[in-house]
């Protein structure tokens, strides 16, 4: 997804926030398009569940969008099984 700096407030900020996200949060024209972007970038390194750590459930979400052949719910949980495995250490 390619966010592009708007001249109009984006919708996003109008949909519910999860419980650590800041609800002071507010649109400025070229401000917030930066701090998405940097976003993007950082938001990964945080537990599974916040920012941009979609970990626990890439392998349904690309299952969904490009099955292999023959691809079933059981092989996804026994991939995704694999995946959630892996041990991750986040900074801080």
């Amino acid at each position: 997804m390619v966010v592009m700096p708007t001249p109009t407030e984006s919708d996003w900020l109008e949909e519910p926030r999860g419980s650590d996200a800041s609800p002071e949060t507010r649109w400025f024209p070229l401000i917030t398009f930066l701090q998405v972007t940097v976003d993007q970038f950082f938001g990964v390194s945080v537990p599974v569940g916040h920012g941009r750590n979609y970990s626990n459930t890439i392998v349904y979400a690309w299952g969904n969008v490009v099955p292999p052949p023959e691809w079933n719910a059981a092989k996804a949980d026994e991939l995704q099984t694999l995946i959630n495995a892996i041990p991750v250490e986040y900074p801080g």
